[in-house]
């Protein structure tokens, strides 16, 4: 139905992310409030998670990256106002992550703390973001009379369901009983 193919709209999604991801590193945030706004979000990650048990921690993690997932992916019906906003916050967040714990911790360590579960969780973003730009290319072609976009989206959730969701657990399992455990020795 939609001109967009799944590669060629993960390959507009990688590239919006990887933009603000760069925007993010490069402290352009700084003086804004944006540190204090992030320093505030990590400590509240931390509190939140520093007490509970692995699974509830996976079981957590799991189940806002479904809801962050479903957004960027439903966001199409915007016609991908929303996917294109979350996914450009999401990477901003990566980068100014990586800007703010410059000097605390080593790149090493840094990538030690993201790439265990990220090579699961950002794929699985961008391809619910690539859905999502295909979801609003198929309402688009259905605005200009074409076919139903409703019987495409039916399509596209399938594709959501078998493909994202066992990423997120993936990412979810890792992030919350391997990462640590890598971070220990590490530290």
């Amino acid at each position: 139905m939609s001109d967009l193919t799944l590669f060629k709209s993960a390959v507009i999604v990688a590239s919006i992310m990887s933009i603000a991801m760069i925007i993010g590193a490069s402290g352009l945030h700084n003086g804004n409030g944006g540190d204090e706004l992030l320093q505030s979000f990590i400590e509240q990650v931390k509190d939140r998670y520093s007490d509970i048990s692995p699974f509830q921690m996976a079981t957590e993690i799991f189940v806002n990256n479904i809801i962050v997932g479903i957004i960027l992916f439903l966001g199409g019906v915007t016609l991908a106002f929303v996917t294109c906003a979350v996914v450009f916050v999401n990477g901003w967040m990566i980068g100014a992550f990586y800007n703010i714990s410059y000097g605390q911790v080593s790149l090493r360590e840094f990538l030690v703390a993201v790439v265990p579960h990220g090579v699961f969780e950002l794929p699985a973003f961008v391809i619910s973001g690539a859905l999502g730009l295909m979801l609003a290319g198929g309402i688009w072609q259905e605005m200009k009379g074409g076919a139903d976009a409703a019987d495409y989206a039916v399509l596209l959730g399938r594709k959501f369901v078998l493909v994202v969701l066992p990423l997120l657990l993936i990412a979810a399992i890792v992030e919350a009983f391997i990462t640590p455990q890598i971070l220990n020795v590490m530290i």
